[in-house]
């Protein structure tokens, strides 16, 4: 038998024995400094972050944090939590615990007034998530913009961009959350009002060295101005690839060519706790903890 309780982000106690559950369940997770976790997890939103965990004898066996963001959905103000940091101990999995885990924070976050449950699930989760669970799984779509003459006209295209029924996020909270995290590494872009965001990340491929900008996250106010940014990004970093990771419900996915599906990226999955149904989930890539 185990209990399900909550615990803060800030409680060290509880973030070290969450820490080595991670490795003990993912062996080959990297070590996690102390404060790693709260950092990652530290939004900063209107609702705080937290962890629930599994318990047996004093001996957590299990856990899932909950991280916020603010969104907004036609004018009103919503707060959305990623499931993350899911690990349950190998002696204690097919026990039901992941399920308990997350009905337990729809129970929570519903008192709340929280408005969904969202994230990016992997291929142990998902089936769970979507078949016991009741989420919704999300296409993810990926599209790559390789920095080549007439590149604007070969990769872009006019859309109306409506903003009815789409919930967006607040971009200002996520790029400093990921500031404060990698602050040589998330770079911002600005033109005429509007603007975009990412990370720049350099990595061997074919024993050479590539730097590729992955974009976290995009606000147009105009769709003309989404080549411009993309070329700023291309002029100011010296990239030649720029990777965009999106729902496919993204209305701003019309204003680009050349998405494709893939199968190494996995779809998102989302659970509405009772907003209005939604027709555009307007997520990308940087509203997720791993970004």
């Amino acid at each position: 038998m185990y209990t399900i309780e909550r615990v803060e982000i800030h409680d060290e106690h509880a973030a070290s024995a969450i820490r080595q559950l991670i490795l003990i369940s993912f062996p080959r997770q990297v070590y996690l400094a102390p404060g790693h976790i709260a950092a990652n997890m530290d939004s900063r939103a209107s609702q705080p972050c937290f962890f629930l965990v599994a318990k047996t004898q004093g001996q957590i066996i299990g856990c899932n944090g909950f991280m916020a963001y603010d969104f907004e959905f036609n004018g009103m103000p919503v707060v959305g939590y990623q499931s993350c940091w899911t690990a349950t101990h190998p002696e204690h999995r097919g026990k039901g615990i992941f399920q308990a885990l997350i009905n337990e924070a729809k129970k929570i976050l519903e008192d709340a007034g929280a408005g969904f449950i969202y994230g990016m699930a992997n291929q142990l989760s998902l089936p769970i998530m979507t078949g016991t669970l009741g989420f919704d799984e999300i296409p993810c779509q990926v599209a790559r913009l390789k920095r080549i003459p007439f590149l604007p006209a070969d990769k872009f295209r006019n859309g109306k961009m409506d903003k009815s029924n789409s919930l967006t996020v607040n971009e200002q909270q996520v790029l400093d959350h990921k500031g404060r995290q990698f602050p040589a590494q998330v770079f911002s872009f600005a033109h005429a009002g509007s603007r975009i965001w990412g990370k720049l990340v350099s990595k061997r491929k074919w024993g050479i060295m590539i730097s590729v900008f992955y974009v976290g996250g995009i606000e147009l106010t105009d769709v003309q101005d989404l080549p411009c940014l993309i070329a700023e990004i291309y002029q100011s970093t010296g990239v030649r690839i720029v990777q965009l990771i999106s729902c496919k419900t993204n209305r701003f996915n019309e204003l680009v060519r050349g998405w494709r599906q893939t199968d190494k990226i996995r779809g998102f999955v989302f659970y509405n706790l009772g907003i209005p149904a939604i027709e555009n989930l307007d997520l990308m890539i940087g509203s997720i903890d791993v970004f």
